[in-house]
């Protein structure tokens, strides 16, 4: 059932049932099932296999255009890893994270610019200046004695 309508002011479940009438399932292709109840026990079978998450969404929800919605939720699992702190940077605001190895070295593993309060930059930047090495264009260098916990969604190549 071909349709040149727009289905945006269609609930979810019948945009959903139109489209399953519309394409044939196969290896490349598939409409998302949708699971109704039991959120907590797909979240955690999720976190089990590695998966990052889930979207929540209300089966009466329409589809706002270029809008969030407080209709459709994302629940991620995020990791914490402990890190050292190498340097930052001011514009925009960007911590370089790192872990120390075995054998005493350290190995840069990250750019950190999101998730900092004003107050916690402020009291950073305090801290900081009495221990930075060395200035190169817009990075300070900071004596590897700052650690802090980094929130990420997925390791790359296992670094942290």
């Amino acid at each position: 059932m071909a349709t040149d309508k727009t289905l945006t002011n269609k609930l979810l479940v019948e945009r959903k049932e139109i489209l399953s009438s519309m394409i044939e399932p196969s290896n490349s292709l598939l409409v998302t099932p949708s699971i109704v109840g039991n959120g907590s026990s797909i979240f955690q079978l999720t976190k089990d296999r590695g998966m990052e998450g889930i979207v929540g969404k209300r089966s009466n929800s329409t589809y706002k255009t270029n809008h969030r919605s407080h209709e459709w939720l994302k629940y991620k699992h995020f990791k914490i890893a402990d890190v050292v702190i190498f340097g930052y940077k001011e514009n925009p605001f960007t911590m370089l994270v790192g872990k120390r190895l075995n054998n005493g070295k350290y190995k840069p593993l990250a750019n950190v610019e999101f998730g900092f309060k004003p107050e916690e930059k402020t009291a950073f930047r305090e801290i900081a200046k009495q221990i930075v090495t060395k200035v190169e264009q817009d990075m300070m260098w900071l004596e590897p004695r700052l650690c802090c916990k980094v929130q990420y969604l997925e390791k790359i190549h296992q670094v942290l």
